[in-house]
């Protein structure tokens, strides 16, 4: 089997590997997923990183995995419990804090709707690359950026404690704000291949298909409707096995809502800002949201409609 190659900096252990592979730098849009990634760097503040993947464990036992909605609630004897948590770092300073951030979390979240739409409308909800490991067979990262400096200031307007520039930073490296493995990783090309991460593959599915066909070589066409087909089967397989209720006539009813409304998402989340000054003139409110969760709220309201 080919070794992976992976960035350096997570070659120590095993659960290094495991999180480098499966987690950093993956796009991450749940809530409480972004809390536990925010707070871990507030834990980690004096720390290794390694100290944080050992005890990662424990961290999750005593802040019952940071669930914020409860956490914002605690108190003497809350704090008390997870100073006793074996493994767990006992800084009453760091538990006051992310007592005190889950309380601004959830403040931020009434105000914005979620903390992932107000996160990701930083970048337009698409994942940045580092220009310097795309063009460089080095790794570098850098310590901090002017976004996560903006971020960082809001994030401190808002009441958030621990959380400067540089922490900042490695928050948005962790959950795929800023795609920062070095070239070389095997993970680079497979952030980089999202779909969300390519415009341009948006924009030719959003593109008029009798026309793309009548104009295309046979052989390209060819293999444009086999890599469709393909991916047909594989949604239907996926139907298949996590929502068997369905059956085979909802999975086709499914699949011909779906797939045609993939073929349109480009216009309406890729935005240029003459669109945008378009709309503003016009007076039409526009709202940001990203080809997941567009593509999220479609999927639960078809599947809600067809259960």
């Amino acid at each position: 089997m080919k070794k992976k190659i992976r960035c350096p900096y997570f070659e120590l252990n095993d659960l290094e590997r495991a999180y480098h592979d499966k987690e950093w730098g993956t796009p991450c849009r749940n809530d409480r997923r972004l809390f536990e990634y925010l707070m871990y760097e507030v834990l980690q503040c004096g720390l290794s990183w390694d100290t944080i993947i050992q005890k990662r464990a424990a961290f999750r036992v005593a802040f019952e995995r940071f669930d914020f909605e409860k956490i914002a609630r605690y108190g003497e004897r809350d704090i008390a419990r997870i100073l006793a948590v074996p493994g767990m770092i006992r800084s009453r300073r760091k538990i006051d804090a992310i007592i005190h951030d889950a309380q601004c979390f959830i403040a931020l979240r009434r105000e914005c709707g979620t903390f992932s739409k107000w996160l990701w409308a930083f970048t337009d909800g698409k994942t940045l690359h580092n220009p310097d490991n795309a063009k460089s067979d080095e790794w570098t990262a850098p310590a901090r950026t002017e976004l996560s400096d903006r971020i960082a200031a809001e994030l401190k307007l808002r009441g958030f404690k621990f959380l400067g520039s540089v922490t900042v930073y490695a928050f948005m490296q962790s959950v795929g704000l800023v795609n920062d493995h070095a070239r070389f990783c095997f993970r680079y090309k497979e952030l980089a291949r999202a779909l969300e991460n390519r415009p341009l593959m948006l924009k030719l599915l959003s593109m008029n298909l009798y026309d793309m066909e009548a104009n295309s070589r046979m052989e390209r066409l060819v293999d444009f409707k086999a890599a469709y087909g393909k991916s047909n089967a594989a949604l239907d397989r996926c139907l298949e096995k996590f929502v068997p209720s369905l059956g085979e006539e909802g999975r086709r009813t499914f699949l011909y809502a779906f797939l045609p409304f993939v073929y349109g998402l480009y216009p309406y989340t890729v935005v240029t800002d003459k669109q945008r000054e378009a709309m503003r003139e016009a007076g039409i409110v526009y709202v940001y949201m990203s080809s997941y969760e567009m593509a999220r709220t479609f999927i639960q309201t078809l599947l809600g409609g067809l259960s």
